[in-house]
């Protein structure tokens, strides 16, 4: 990503907006790395994109066309962005957080609203799991993120029903700080939630995002995206309950790569006939070795591992 990081590459945010509503973000990603000029980047209208290899070259090039539309819807953008209370951060910003410049794919723009120093928090957790949880997961999720919400950590969770939420609201219950790591910061899902959105920024929380506000439709691949950025911010990750095929999966997947430790509850000695399925991945991943099971009396040696 060296080029990224070259001030002769830095763009002002409505253009580099206007390219975003152009190009998904790892097609933004390959044109600023690619080795064209920012004065060759600015004028893709007359230069084309065949060079480069798109594989979505003709959506691509039929936004580019548009070109003067989109920053023209860029500039509105902005301006609602600012009255909504929600900062917009570049991968060329020095507000850009440090873990996020060093993984893969990181978002080339990121959309936040509430507490920004949470961005480059030291201390963050990311909590993980089904929307179709046990009671006891979730009372697993909620006691757990409590624990290590008093003892200042940050907790990193997606607002989703069940885990996720459980994970959100435990930290909130001990006044602690929670960040929500969104598809879109406008268009609130589960809707069910919107109220817990509230209290998180209430609560000197954080929203967090790399999708335009606005331009999503709930788009299921978009979720599995945005699960890189809860494991990349975070410090370790707990995958509470979950099965095999999920969401969670694709987490803990990134997780690896990005070299974060995982712990997994320790359900070997609990009755888990009816839900088996759905603590199959936390299983696997104890068996296998790629996660640290934990109890609750194992918080302590967390908190100092990741400290």
């Amino acid at each position: 990503m060296q080029d990224l990081f070259k001030e002769d590459l830095s763009f002002d945010l409505e253009y580099l907006l206007a390219l975003r509503l152009v190009f998904d973000n790892k097609g933004l990603l390959k044109l600023i790395n690619s080795n064209l000029t920012k004065e060759e980047i600015l004028n893709l209208k007359e230069l084309g994109l065949k060079s480069l290899n798109f594989k979505n070259i003709k959506r691509y090039e039929e936004g580019l066309k548009n070109i003067e539309k989109y920053l023209i819807f860029s500039k509105d953008v902005l301006e609602q962005l600012n009255k909504d209370g929600i900062k917009i951060i570049s991968i060329f910003d020095k507000d850009y957080p440090e873990r996020l410049r060093r993984i893969e794919l990181p978002p080339v723009l990121i959309f936040c609203k509430g507490n920004l120093s949470l961005l480059d928090n030291k201390k963050n957790i990311a909590f993980v799991g089904t929307r179709k949880c046990s009671e006891l997961g979730a009372s697993i999720s909620f006691k757990t993120s409590a624990f290590f919400a008093e003892n200042k950590f940050n907790i990193i969770s997606g607002l989703a029903k069940g885990i996720d939420e459980s994970a959100h609201k435990g930290a909130l219950s001990v006044a602690g700080l929670t960040t929500a790591v969104l598809v879109d910061i406008k268009s609130i899902s589960p809707n069910s939630n919107k109220n817990l959105v509230e209290e998180i920024l209430q609560k000197n929380g954080l929203l967090l995002s790399e999708n335009v506000p606005g331009t999503t439709q709930g788009e299921p691949f978009l979720f599995l995206e945005r699960n890189r950025i809860q494991s990349a911010i975070s410090e370790g990750v707990f995958v509470i309950e979950s099965s095999l095929k999920s969401g969670t999966a694709k987490t803990v997947e990134y997780a690896l790569k990005q070299g974060k430790q995982i712990y997994c509850p320790d359900f070997s000695q609990v009755e888990t006939s009816s839900f088996e399925e759905n603590r199959s991945l936390n299983k696997k991943l104890i068996e296998t070795s790629k996660a640290l099971p934990f109890t609750n009396s194992d918080y302590q040696e967390i908190i100092d591992n990741l400290s």
